[in-house]
């Protein structure tokens, strides 16, 4: 329910309902309008209804999911397996919805009026599609295996001239939401150059895409100046070269675009977590003075790469965490 507040111009007051059935005790729900946390809804009465409002800025696009009957005390504290294990569900009521990955539940986009349009991002009727083909990465510095998908543009030729090159991070997240039909569309809209992209898979993410060493130098030295170079015409100009991330991907390419400038000229972070410091937890806990908090911004301020161009993207809706 989305209502407008008297006298207020710049926000409107949302409402989340959901019914519960017989045995549903109690609901939770996760959405960025409502914060870090997954808040629990109050009961309307003695019905069957459960709601949560909260204000939000008009033009925003923001994703929800309710979870029936969660488990006591705070879902940060559950262990992966047990948060993997969680039954969220998407709202009903609402057509609006996408999905991430196979594995993962359907989300329900809350969608409100003036929110920017997305014209790039779905499939364009009559535009050449370029092919999506997985691969096992074998990188020696990593000492295993990776899983990596590559998007070859259409109409490409391995006697042209070398294609410019971008390696995602999160690769899985990036192409189920249909990634590669925005490359298609932005190339044949002439918008972007042709070109070949990477999309890796982190082993786990809380790691490897956490400002990690190992895993930086992986994707430089093993992924672009090795692995790819031997399967595809890609270019060694570091100019044309763009790492690209979200949330903690977000800050993974930033952390090797500053120690790898040489190899990622160009940065794209989608709402990077530079809150994040060397040992810290999720949820995290930002008075805890043993951690240096933002250690990648404070690590970019000492940094000189000159040829380094970084596009930082922040949605309306992010705020630190509680406290």
């Amino acid at each position: 329910i989305v209502e407008l507040i008297e006298g207020d111009a710049e926000r409107v007051l949302v409402t989340f309902v959901f019914r519960c059935n017989s045995p549903t005790q109690a609901v939770a729900m996760r959405s960025s309008i409502l914060g870090f946390g997954f808040p629990r809804l109050a009961r309307l009465g003695t019905t069957d209804l459960c709601f949560r409002s909260s204000v939000a800025p008009r033009g925003v696009r923001d994703e929800y999911l309710f979870l029936p009957d969660p488990p006591p005390g705070d879902i940060y504290d559950l262990s992966p397996d047990q948060r993997q294990a969680l039954k969220w569900t998407a709202d009903p009521l609402n057509s609006l919805s996408f999905q991430c990955g196979p594995l993962n539940e359907r989300t329900s986009v809350l969608e409100l009026l003036g929110a920017e349009p997305q014209p790039w991002h779905a499939p364009w009727e009559g535009v050449p599609q370029g092919t999506v083909e997985p691969h096992r990465f074998d990188s020696e510095i990593l000492g295993g295996p990776r899983v990596v998908w590559t998007y070859i543009p259409a109409g490409y030729s391995p006697d042209s001239a070398p294609y410019a090159l971008a390696v995602f991070f999160d690769g899985y997240n990036y192409l189920h939401m249909g990634a590669q039909h925005t490359l298609d569309n932005l190339i044949h809209a002439r918008r972007i150059p042709p070109m070949v992209c990477s999309f890796v898979q982190p082993a786990d993410r809380t790691l490897e895409l956490t400002c990690d060493e190992t895993f930086a130098k992986a994707m430089a030295h093993d992924l672009v100046r090795v692995w790819l170079p031997e399967r595809v015409r890609v270019t060694d100009d570091p100019a044309r070269r763009v790492i690209c991330g979200l949330s903690f991907g977000g800050l993974g390419a930033m952390f090797a675009g500053l120690r790898y400038p040489e190899v990622f000229g160009n940065v794209i972070s989608q709402s990077g977590s530079f809150w994040w410091g060397p040992g810290s937890r999720l949820p995290p806990d930002v008075s805890d003075s043993s951690i240096q908090w933002e250690w990648l911004t404070h690590q970019a301020g000492k940094a000189v790469t000159p040829t380094l161009r970084c596009f930082v993207e922040v949605g309306a809706l992010e705020m630190s965490p509680p406290g």
